[in-house]
């Protein structure tokens, strides 16, 4: 029997798709992921089920909605009992290993306790809240023992670097299963329980709330670059720091090009499938209070390419994914069991939805939200945090995505639309049917 395929899974955290040349941006930042889309399958319409770290975590991890484990705001631990990729993997013989932030442990200073890695049980480098112990330059992980590592040096470097310690040093004769997760390009949250060393002193704008630490004396390489239609219409000052945005995708970009050498080093390169995509994009604090947890492209919509065993090079796929549709593709491409709670479909399936499904719950804005993103449309319902849980969601956005891409002018209220609205709605009544949200939706 051929040799099962080894997993390289790539993970950004906050990016935007239009940061990748491959999804349009001129001049691009991004020559390693660009090489890679050729020589495998971009997803174009890329959506989050979560747009928020944690809970888009827990969906990747286990393939299940975020309001189906209870991970539906950061902090909350993922359940120490629930099936994930790296349970299913390791019960097929594939050694494990984890790089990075991971989020789902419940306690952002301390290390994250063996019950609570969602099944990583072999090698172990990382932290829970990985911006709360380091900053972009220095700080701290903890190994699998949960023993104290400090570091010093460009944090994605680092955590590049542990996870070609991993490659070098996991068994020979087993099938493996990598997960990277990088904090860049997330801003750097100094003043909201940061507990790290203190940064250098670096070039570039800086909010008094947040901050992108690139590399040092890089960001005025990327002054020119055009900022996104929607940020430069909606007119905040968060787009000010987009230079330092981009730099940090360039140096994460960079690190990719280090895993995807030392595959081929290896030997092992056609054999292992990597996927590279990022739990959520960012609006910049463009639409209110956060800087994501809306419906809004620039907030959910994120890269996603798969390259190696059963992705065709040179492919590429318009009709709108989701993250959630990543473990059981993982599992299928490994001839592994997909569990029958994974909510998602396999990437490589043609019978696909034609919608991807969206739950946010955004503490800033005091909302719970659903929405549904389609080829042509964003459509979204909401209510207040605090509704009682008989209270029904009302229709709040409608986006004409094909007239419309940056989502400036809403349509919720055009009669002409009335239509359209009966039809999305009727397609996300059954997406939160199958999450098990059975509040009822007034329509407009």
């Amino acid at each position: 029997m051929a040799t099962r395929p080894n997993i390289v899974f790539i993970l950004s955290d906050q990016q935007r798709w239009d940061t990748l040349g491959c999804y349009g941006r001129a001049p691009s930042v991004t020559p390693i992921l660009d090489t890679m889309a050729e020589e495998g399958t971009v997803f174009t319409t890329a959506i989050t089920p979560q747009p928020v770290c944690g809970p888009a975590r827990a969906c990747l991890q286990t393939g299940r909605f975020a309001s189906e484990t209870g991970n539906s705001r950061n902090g909350v631990p993922l359940p120490e009992d629930c099936t994930t990729v790296a349970t299913c993997l390791a019960a097929e013989g594939y050694d494990l290993g984890y790089v990075g932030k991971w989020h789902l442990a419940g306690d952002p200073t301390a290390p994250p306790p063996p019950a609570r890695r969602g099944g990583f049980s072999g090698y172990w480098v990382g932290a829970d809240l990985s911006e709360y112990v380091s900053n972009g330059y220095a700080g701290i992980v903890y190994d699998r023992d949960g023993r104290t590592i400090p570091f010093e040096g460009y944090r994605t470097d680092v955590y590049t670097n542990y996870a070609l310690d991993y490659l070098r040093t996991r068994p020979a004769d087993q099938p493996f299963y990598l997960f990277l997760s990088y904090v860049e390009p997330h801003p750097q949250p100094y003043h909201k329980g940061y507990q790290g060393p203190e940064p250098p002193n670096r070039d570039g704008i800086v909010h008094d709330y947040l901050r992108y630490d690139c590399p040092l004396g890089t960001a005025s390489k990327f002054r020119e670059h055009a900022v996104p239609e929607d940020l430069r219409k909606l007119d905040d000052n968060g787009w000010m720091q987009f230079p330092e945005y981009l730099s940090c995708c360039h140096r994460v970009d960079a690190n990719v090009g280090r895993v995807l050498n030392e595959l081929t080093v290896q030997g092992v390169a056609e054999n292992t499938l990597v996927v590279y995509g990022s739990d959520h994009g960012s609006h910049f604090h463009t639409r209110g209070g956060n800087d994501k947890c809306t419906c809004h492209d620039s907030s959910v919509r994120v890269p996603l390419i798969a390259r190696g065993p059963g992705f065709a090079a040179g492919h590429i796929v318009e009709t709108p994914v989701s993250l959630i549709d990543v473990p059981p593709t993982l599992l299928a491409t490994t001839q592994t069991p997909v569990p029958p709670q994974m909510r998602g479909t396999d990437l490589r399936c043609a019978s696909r939805t034609e919608s991807a499904y969206i739950e946010i719950r955004d503490p800033t804005r005091k909302r719970v939200e659903r929405a549904i993103r389609t080829s042509a449309w964003t459509y979204c319902v909401g209510k207040a945090l605090d509704a009682s849980p008989e209270a029904r969601y009302t229709e709040a956005l409608l986006y004409d995505m094909v007239h419309d891409p940056a989502q400036l002018t809403n349509l919720i209220e055009a009669p002409e639309h009335t239509q359209t609205k009966n039809s999305l709605h009727d397609q996300l009544r059954s997406w939160m049917d199958i999450a098990g949200d059975q509040t009822e939706i007034a329509l407009a």
